[in-house]
């Protein structure tokens, strides 16, 4: 018989993370905050991922692992520690990631503070693979507008990094967004959906830690490789543009504040980005005339006018 559902899902999706793995599993079952559940899915790792996440399973009954048959991709995995998670609170982490002992207890008290707030994440500081201190991350993204055109402006035109989706999310609430899709800026799309909810709150502590060993290489490459996408043009700002719309589509929002926020998606893809989306056209027919998707721009070697 499961032990009684904790308060807080922790899900750790990992491929291939052995080297700093441990470190990221051990900083979450060390927090000071204890009614929590570490729910790891690996993708069909061929490294030490396996016995490193058995034998935490082992030593810790917080520990629920899974291992895919095989590599389902990162958005796939992403969302399936989610499906799996039974708390109020949910939180993704990266394998290669970490966090203060009392981050989490830090984001449950702001959110149990301020039950207007869906999300909770604390200020970062950014690391290189070392760990050695690059910078302090201190984007402002506490979002305490009531208004929900406001905060959805906000994350929209001047959210910069997105580590603030490794914070605390009411569970409910996410699992009335489309999760993450198999599209480049799925992750800003989340966001703005869950701004549309409540509040986007600020722990004003540098209570974690993003490891810059992410690519955005990776982030377009599960995406444009994703068998739903294969034989269409990638036309990543047209895709961008569109989820968001969709978002503010299908919201709860009077349909004045849909036009307004429809307007703003507007000025920021079809003017600001307009020649974003010009060359997403031009590379789209390249896509059709090779029939195959363009490469990123390191995959390239620098050159945009070599990623076929």
């Amino acid at each position: 018989m499961d032990r009684k559902v904790p308060r807080i899902s922790i899900g750790l999706p990992v491929h291939n993370g052995g080297r700093l793995l441990e470190q990221a599993i051990r900083c979450h079952l060390e927090q000071d905050y204890e009614d929590l559940e570490l729910i790891i899915s690996d993708n069909a790792s061929t490294d030490d991922t396996q016995d490193i996440c058995e034998e935490y399973a082992r030593r810790d009954p917080r520990v629920r692992y899974y291992r895919n048959p095989e590599n389902l991709g990162m958005v796939a995995n992403f969302n399936r520690v989610f499906m799996l998670a039974r708390g109020e609170y949910f939180k993704w982490a990266a394998h290669d990631d970490s966090c203060a002992p009392n981050h989490v207890s830090r984001c449950v008290e702001l959110l149990d503070d301020t039950p207007t707030a869906v999300l909770c994440q604390s200020q970062a500081t950014l690391v290189d693979e070392e760990g050695r201190v690059l910078q302090a991350l201190m984007d402002r993204h506490d979002l305490c507008s009531p208004d929900p055109v406001r905060r959805f402006h906000h994350v929209l035109w001047k959210l910069k990094k997105v580590y603030i989706l490794f914070g605390l999310i009411r569970r409910q609430q996410m699992a009335a967004t489309p999760l993450l899709t198999q599209n480049v800026g799925s992750d800003r799309v989340l966001l703005a959906s869950l701004s549309l909810m409540g509040e986007l709150r600020q722990v004003p502590e540098p209570l974690f830690v993003l490891r810059d060993t992410w690519s955005a290489r990776d982030a377009w490459d599960s995406a444009t490789w994703a068998p739903e996408n294969m034989g269409r043009p990638t036309l990543l700002y047209w895709r961008m543009a569109n989820d968001h719309a969709a978002v503010v589509r299908r919201s709860d929002l009077s349909t004045a504040q849909k036009g307004l926020l429809l307007a703003d998606i507007t000025a920021r893809y079809g003017v600001w980005d307009l020649p974003k989306l010009a060359y997403d056209l031009y590379l789209g027919a390249g896509e059709i005339v090779y029939r195959r998707p363009y490469k990123t721009r390191a995959a390239s070697g620098g050159s945009w006018l070599r990623r076929w």
